[in-house]
């Protein structure tokens, strides 16, 4: 009867122990998402406003449609819109 309570106490104090270094990685990993959100929301703000910029400056849409900068509008307008949605489908 000795012996069972030594090694179930023993087995109760490993758990608390694994629980323990279970719960620090589970919230060092939430941390890391919300720092993650907030960089990818910074992110889609800076590259929408820029993308809003440019197209405000290009109201003839001379450079949308030359070859080296129109690359850059194109590039610019499709990272928006894959953040875009990925912050839709990740919000949900």
């Amino acid at each position: 009867m000795f012996i069972a309570v030594i090694v179930l106490s023993l087995l109760l104090i490993i758990s608390f122990f694994v629980i323990y270094n279970l719960l620090k990685k589970v919230e060092r990993y939430e941390e890391d998402i919300v720092m993650k959100d907030e960089y990818l929301n910074k992110l889609k703000e800076m590259s929408q406003q820029s993308y809003v910029r440019m197209t405000e400056l290009d109201n003839l849409q001379a450079f949308e449609s030359d070859d080296e900068v129109g690359f850059f509008f194109k590039n610019l307008k499709d990272m928006v819109m894959t953040i875009d949605t990925y912050m839709k489908n990740y919000s949900k």
